[in-house]
């Protein structure tokens, strides 16, 4: 409770002496009963609360089993959280590493369509050029330029190494010019061997073949 002063006020008497005299103890009365004053403690507040009830305050003692119950539910809320945050960043991180996942499939599946159509191309254009040596090869063959028929089939194999025509045509080709000016000889024998290995069972190898052991 505040003190008041009642009295008349008069500058430099008595009166004013008495108001600075209220002014202090109120003061003091506030100090005391500040309850955010970061002095008290614990035991302080614990005493003023055994002077307002008239006596001591009676702290009830918990039990072991008490305490093995409070530890046991703090134990329970513990997990239960664990298990919420796990559901939260469940469903939170596993759709975004499925759309992860269908946006690297997407990707890879565009590479590949990518390739395929670059290889169709490549696969196209070597087709054109395949069929122009081979014919400009045919070519020189009619006119008898043996030389530059060898040329343009060997060109027509490197686009397509694996294909029967071409590696047939030059063969005979090199066996021709083998017979008729000793050239290529060695080329001629081993394409013809490597034939016979391939194609075992065609009469138009076993042909060139008998024609290169006469």
């Amino acid at each position: 409770m505040l003190l008041t002063y009642k009295g008349d006020f008069m500058f430099g008497g008595g009166s004013g002496a008495g108001m600075a005299q209220v002014y202090r103890n109120n003061i003091k009365l506030l100090r005391k009963t500040n309850r955010f004053n970061s002095a008290r403690t614990f035991t302080t507040t614990k005493k003023e609360y055994a002077k307002v009830a008239g006596g001591s305050v009676a702290l009830k003692k918990i039990s072991v089993a008490q305490l093995r119950e409070i530890r046991r539910q703090v134990l329970q809320n513990r997990k239960q959280d664990r298990q919420k945050s796990v559901l939260i960043s469940t469903a939170v991180f596993v759709p975004l590493l499925l759309l992860f996942a269908y946006v690297i499939s997407m990707f890879f599946a565009n590479e590949n369509a990518i390739q395929a159509n670059n290889l169709k191309l490549a696969t196209a254009a070597n087709l054109k050029h395949y069929n122009f040596y081979m014919s400009d090869a045919a070519i020189w063959l009619q006119q008898q330029k043996l030389a530059n028929a060898i040329f343009q089939y060997r060109k027509a194999k490197e686009l397509f190494p694996e294909k029967f025509a071409v590696n047939y045509k030059l063969t005979q080709v090199l066996l021709s010019t083998c017979a008729s000016d000793s050239l290529y000889c060695e080329e001629a024998k081993k394409s013809a061997i490597r034939l016979k290995d391939k194609y075992p069972d065609r009469e138009e190898v076993l042909r060139l073949v008998a024609f290169l052991q006469d």
